[in-house]
């Protein structure tokens, strides 16, 4: 697989070796009919282990992951979907054959969030995005309980029926996957992450890619209401 090469290529210039790796699908010097170029030096002195996060979304990649990598940023994530996951990722740490790496292994979250008083309105991007990427979702949106509705996403794209699927949507999908609405909503609904399994959360403000974000001027109190929640500053001052 590519990826399990590309990792391997990474390692030794993080390491500062001259890469040298030929595997089944990328060489590193190149090597084909009658070409052979000698091991690539690396100019890098390294001072610390540098570790490699794979983001993954589907199956196969997760748990190739879990066999390569030092940690994992999954696609979709949400707050109490590692449970059903968990299982792909221990594949990876059976086939690594470290009986310890669990313990070392990097898992980091991505939340988007946005502030309006209008908490539908504030919705209505992650929907859109729910429908545009709704095959990428769907091992997350199953893993949530939601097969039904990647199954309906994946009928109504088909068809054409943008608008429908977007309807489809369930306001609790949005919820539990998103962070939106009033800032003292966000603080309360951001709990569960910081609370879940994740190594360490990354948060983005404004609608995701493919939609429109001319308007989406980020929300400072937003992410100072997270730190709050986290206990990063005094209560109050994220307000």
């Amino acid at each position: 697989m590519r990826m399990r090469d590309y990792v391997a290529i990474l390692r030794q210039a993080f390491a500062g070796q001259p890469l040298d790796h030929h595997g089944s699908e990328l060489s590193v010097p190149y090597r084909g009919e009658g070409v052979e170029f000698p091991p690539q030096a690396v100019d890098l002195d390294p001072i610390a282990a540098i570790p490699i996060i794979v983001a993954a979304s589907g199956p196969a990649i997760t748990t190739l992951a879990a066999e390569v990598a030092d940690g994992w940023m999954p696609s979709f994530f949400s707050p109490g979907v590692l449970r059903t996951l968990q299982p792909l990722l221990d594949a990876g740490f059976q086939r690594a054959g470290d009986a310890t790496k669990r313990e070392r292994f990097e898992i980091w979250g991505h939340v988007d969030m946005l502030v309006d008083d209008d908490v539908r309105a504030a919705m209505r991007p992650f929907k859109e995005y729910a429908v545009q990427w709704s095959a990428m979702q769907r091992p997350f949106m199953e893993a949530r309980g939601y097969t039904d509705l990647a199954d309906r996403l994946s009928e109504l794209v088909a068809a054409g029926r943008t608008e429908e699927a977007v309807a489809a949507v369930p306001d609790e999908y949005v919820d539990d996957g998103w962070l939106v609405g009033p800032v003292n909503r966000i603080r309360e609904r951001a709990r569960p992450w910081l609370e879940s399994e994740l190594t360490g959360l990354i948060v983005r403000y404004g609608p995701q890619v493919g939609s429109d974000r001319s308007g989406a001027v980020e929300n400072l109190g937003a992410f100072g209401a997270i730190a709050e929640a986290a206990g990063r500053v005094p209560p109050g001052t994220g307000t």
